[in-house]
C-alpha cells in the first residue's frame, strides 16, 4: 500500500468541498463538520468558535442535518477537551434527533458514538444495541462510523478479557480508519492497545507470575513507541500524560523504579484534560511502590496516603483493584500488616467484582457473536476490494 496522504487528509478534504459548494444550508452542514473534526483533533477553541458562528448564523431556521452535527461537535468539544459529562447528553440529542428526521447516516454515526458513552458508563446492554444499530445502518464506505463502532467492540471484548475476540474489530477499525486516512482513531486505537496491555502487565504482576508479567511490560512500551511514532508521523493529538503514566507502569513492572517515577511527574498537578482522574490512586499507590524500592519510605507513606484518599475517584473495578493491591504491597513493606491485609482484602473483593463485571460484558456482548461474524465476512470482500484500490 502507498504511503497515506495524512497533510491531504479529512480537514483538507472538507475545506475543499467547503469551497466548492454553493448551496448556503450544505455548506453550512460541512462548516459543522469541520468543527467537529477539529473538536476530536484537540483544537476546542477553533472548534467552539465556528460552532457559535454558525448557531449565529442560522438562529432562524436550524435544518435537522445540522442540528445533529452541531450537537455532535458540541459532544466532541466538551469530550476531547475536559472529558465533560455534558457529552453524552448533546449525542442522545443527536441521536434522537436524527432518528425522528429520517437521517440514516447521521443516526447511524451518532448510535456509534452512543455506543462509545455507553461504554464509559458502563452499561454494556445499552452499547451493544447502539454498535449493532450503527453497523447495520451505515454504508459501507461510511468509515468514521465503522471505526468507531469496531473500536467500541475491541476495547470491550478486551475488557472481557477475550482479547482474541477483540483482535478482529481492531482490525476493522484500523482499516476504515486508514480508509478514512483517519489518523484520530488510528492514534485511539494504539493508544487504547497499549493502555490494555500495560494493566494486563500489572494484573499479571500482582496475581500472576512475574516472567509474564514482564514480557507483557515490554510489550506494552514496544506498543507505546510505536503509538509515538504514528502520532509524531501523522501529526496526531497524543495524551501526553496519558501515555506517561501507562510507560511508568510498565517500567515499575519491569523494576525499573527510576525511570518509572521520572515518567510519572506529579499527577494531576494540572487540570484533567486527558480523562486521567480514575487512574489517579492506582497511580500513586504506584509511586509509593516506587519510592520504597528505591529506599525513600517516607516518601512511600506519603503517596500511599494520598491514593488512600482518592480511592473514591474511580468507579472502574480492575484500577481499583489494582490500587488496592499496590497498597497491601505497599504496606506489607512498611511493617503495617493491619492496612496490609484490609487493601489485601479490598483487593480481592474488588477483583471478584471485576471478574463478575467481565462476565456481564460477555453475556451482554452475545449477540454480537452472531451478528458481529455476519458483519465481519460481508465486509471482508469490500475491504479487500478497496485495499486493492488504496494500492493501485
Amino acid at each position: 500500500m502507498k504511503a497515506i496522504g495524512w497533510d491531504a487528509g479529512p480537514v483538507s478534504h472538507l475545506d475543499h468541498q467547503i469551497i466548492n459548494t454553493s448551496h448556503p444550508m450544505r455548506r453550512a452542514v460541512l462548516r459543522a463538520e469541520r468543527a467537529g473534526l477539529l473538536a476530536r483533533m484537540g483544537q476546542g477553541p477553533a472548534a467552539l468558535a465556528e460552532i457559535s458562528s454558525l448557531r449565529t448564523e442560522f438562529k432562524a431556521f436550524l435544518y435537522p442535518e445540522l442540528s445533529v452535527r452541531l450537537y455532535l461537535a458540541e459532544a466532541w468539544q466538551g469530550y476531547f477537551t475536559d472529558f465533560s459529562p455534558a457529552a453524552g447528553a448533546l449525542v442522545r440529542r443527536a441521536h434522537a434527533l436524527s432518528q425522528a428526521a429520517g437521517l440514516r447516516a447521521e443516526k447511524a454515526l451518532s448510535a456509534a458514538w452512543l455506543a462509545h458513552m455507553n461504554y464509559t458508563e458502563l452499561d454494556f446492554h445499552a452499547m451493544v444495541k447502539h454498535v449493532l444499530e450503527a453497523l447495520q445502518g451505515a454504508e459501507p464506505l461510511a468509515h468514521h462510523t465503522h471505526s468507531r463502532a469496531c473500536l467500541v467492540l475491541a476495547d470491550a471484548y478486551h475488557l472481557a478479557g477475550a482479547f482474541q475476540c477483540a483482535q478482529p474489530w481492531y482490525g476493522q477499525a484500523r482499516w476504515h480508519a486508514m480508509a478514512a486516512r483517519d489518523r484520530l482513531t488510528l492514534s485511539a486505537i494504539n493508544h487504547n492497545m497499549a493502555w490494555h496491555r500495560t494493566l494486563q502487565a500489572l494484573q499479571q504482576s500482582v496475581w500472576g507470575g512475574p516472567d509474564v508479567a514482564k514480557n507483557e511490560a515490554r510489550h506494552a512500551l514496544a506498543s507505546m513507541a510505536a503509538t509515538q511514532a504514528l502520532d509524531m508521523l501523522t501529526g496526531s493529538p497524543s495524551p501526553a500524560q496519558s501515555l506517561q503514566w501507562a510507560q511508568a507502569l510498565s517500567y515499575s513492572v519491569l523494576g525499573q523504579y527510576d525511570q518509572a517515577l521520572n515518567r510519572y511527574g506529579f499527577p494531576l498537578e494540572r487540570p484533567d484534560t486527558e480523562g486521567l482522574l480514575p487512574l489517579k490512586p492506582l497511580v500513586l499507590a504506584d509511586m509509593a511502590w516506587c519510592f520504597y524500592q528505591i529506599g525513600k519510605p517516607e516518601s512511600a507513606q506519603l503517596y500511599a496516603a494520598q491514593s488512600f484518599r482518592s480511592l473514591g475517584s474511580t468507579h472502574h473495578p480492575d484500577t481499583l483493584a489494582l490500587a488496592h493491591a499496590r497498597l497491601s504491597q505497599v504496606f506489607d513493606q512498611l511493617a503495617e500488616p493491619a492496612q496490609a491485609l484490609k487493601h489485601r482484602q479490598d483487593a480481592e473483593l474488588t477483583l471478584r467484582t471485576h471478574r463478575q463485571l467481565q462476565g456481564q460484558v460477555l453475556l451482554a456482548l452475545h449477540p454480537v457473536s452472531e451478528s458481529g461474524r455476519h458483519f465481519l465476512q460481508a465486509t471482508y470482500s469490500s475491504s479487500h476490494e478497496e485495499n486493492l484500490i488504496l494500492s493501485s
